[in-house]
């Protein structure tokens, strides 16, 4: 429950209209005095965790393989599509001019960065 709670805060913070969520969950602990979930998430919060998240793990999981040789390790999301991007430019021979259009898919793309 709590899984699917989060998803769907994720979902609500990942549109342009919303600054927060409010999360939900019923009966989640034993104490009876106290056993729901209530919360609520603002965007800045969930933002300073990914950036933190992507400081301290996905920077060293990627380099060498996905990220650009070229520039300096990512500190954040915008850089970390940059880095990427780039060493994609050079593996396929291809300028930046000759994209018309990038589609960002999965739940990743529903990030609210």
């Amino acid at each position: 429950a709590l899984q699917i709670h989060a998803r769907m805060a994720a979902i609500e913070l990942s549109s342009p209209k919303s600054a927060v969520a409010k999360v939900h969950v019923p009966f989640l602990f034993p104490d009876p005095s106290n056993h729901h979930l209530d919360l609520t998430v603002s965007r800045s919060v969930v933002e300073g965790l990914l950036t933190t998240f992507l400081q301290e793990n996905i920077s060293e999981e990627f380099q060498g393989s996905l990220l650009s040789r070229h520039l300096p390790l990512p500190k954040d999301v915008p850089s970390l599509f940059s880095s990427i991007l780039t060493e994609l430019l050079e593996q396929s021979e291809q300028m930046p001019t000759s994209i018309d259009h990038i589609l960002v898919v999965g739940g990743a793309s529903r990030i609210p960065l």
